[in-house]
């Protein structure tokens, strides 16, 4: 019963929370077309803007601006659309996917060899998900679902249990909840260029948190199964590609300070 008092407080806070980051976030990005259409114009005048505060965009290019939300909802929808239809000179070379798979296959039987097999398939329990729930960071951004991080994170042991049976129930049907794999993008104005041109708009999409948190746990089993190559950065805590660019371009420049072929 308190649980469920607790949720459903938290949503109806959270919805409050969510209106308002909203409608700040829609203020900021709106200041930044507003800067970028000043300076095209050379400093003059003042910026045009859509009806009820939304801003115009273009189906393609040479395109009249559209500006109610459902013909800018279709045309981000058909731009985003167009991404995803990749031509087959921009797809991965034909063996791609084999190779993936096989590196997958060997680091799964080198895992098996030492022994990380059980690791990777045993049951969660409370203390592995409540240190993942720990590490969750607030003020994030909520999915349609409504739960924030702060609920999940702030739960206690209750909460706790509750995603740890639900994790367990994941992994005995391997599968994932289906609103897990649905996520909302959110179109973000990248402050320079045409602002009707989707083209010009950063996409982000918001993801499930208690999904995102059943990934955190999933990936911290590979961490501790899997060993990467030590140049490995990307992706991994306490590194940084701009370590090994930074190296790069320092050999780079001591090699040609020697007159050495690089």
């Amino acid at each position: 019963g308190g649980l469920a008092v607790g949720i459903g407080l938290a949503r109806e806070g959270n919805a409050v929370h969510r209106d308002a980051a909203r409608a700040q976030g829609f203020q900021c990005q709106q200041r930044m077309v507003d800067r970028a259409q000043r300076r095209a114009r050379g400093g003059g005048g003042a910026p045009a803007r859509a009806p009820c505060g939304r801003r115009p965009a273009r189906a393609a290019a040479g395109a009249t601006p559209v500006t109610d939300d459902a013909a800018i909802a279709a045309a981000f929808r058909e731009h985003y659309a167009a991404l995803a239809r990749a031509a087959p000179s921009e797809l991965p070379p034909s063996g791609h996917l084999q190779q993936v798979q096989r590196r997958v296959q060997d680091y799964a039987a080198a895992a098996a060899a030492a022994g990380a097999a059980d690791v990777l398939g045993a049951p969660f329990d409370e203390e592995e998900v409540s240190e993942a729930m720990r590490r969750l960071k607030n003020g994030r951004c909520v999915h349609d679902d409504g739960i924030p991080n702060e609920l999940i994170k702030y739960g206690g042991a209750p909460m706790a249990g509750l995603v740890c049976t639900l994790f367990n129930a994941m992994l005995d049907c391997e599968t994932v909840a289906s609103a897990w794999r649905r996520g909302n993008i959110v179109s973000l104005y990248k402050g320079g260029g045409d602002t009707t041109d989707p083209g010009n708009y950063r996409p982000i999409t918001l993801l499930s948190c208690i999904g995102k948190l059943f990934c955190r746990c999933i990936a911290d089993r590979l961490a501790r199964a899997v060993t990467l190559h030590e140049g490995q950065a990307g992706f991994r805590p306490d590194r940084s590609c701009i370590d090994h660019i930074h190296t790069l371009s320092d050999t780079i420049l001591q090699r040609a300070a020697r007159g050495e072929r690089t």
